[in-house]
């Protein structure tokens, strides 16, 4: 109803402002309540936020954390796999060196061998020659 309709249905002007000032505090209030809400829920955005940023930031550690352990990862294998060629190189100089010994040393055996049966048979020869000299 307008002002105008008010006056004609007979309302006195006093009626129409405690029903305007009624109108206002009522609007006042859904004023002041929505502007609690309006803070509420904006705290509320901020307190996610915050908590948003921080698994962000976590997340960005974690993602750097990986990255650098993929990369010391890495890095330990080529070391892995430069150990392990270095290693079956040495063993297998080892190796060859162990067979070369091993060779050697029969050889030597067999030298030796030879060498005694040499000097047996010099000595024999010897024996035979003082004999035969003694009974000259």
């Amino acid at each position: 109803m307008t002002d105008l309709e008010n006056l004609l249905a007979g309302k006195s002007l006093k009626e129409l402002k405690q029903s305007y000032q009624s109108e206002i505090k009522e609007l006042f209030e859904q004023l002041n309540q929505t502007k609690e809400k309006l803070k509420f829920y904006t705290e509320n955005l901020k307190t996610k936020e915050s908590l948003i940023s921080e698994y962000q930031a976590e997340i960005k550690e974690k993602d750097l954390n990986l990255t650098n352990l993929q990369t010391k990862q890495a890095q330990l294998s080529e070391i892995k796999e430069q150990i392990e060629t270095e290693l079956k190189g040495r063993l297998n100089l080892t190796q060859t060196k162990i067979t070369d010994l091993e060779n050697q040393l029969l050889n030597l055996a067999k030298q030796k061998l030879a060498n005694k049966k040499e000097a047996q048979n010099l000595v024999n020869q010897l024996q035979n020659q003082w004999q035969e000299k003694q009974t000259e």
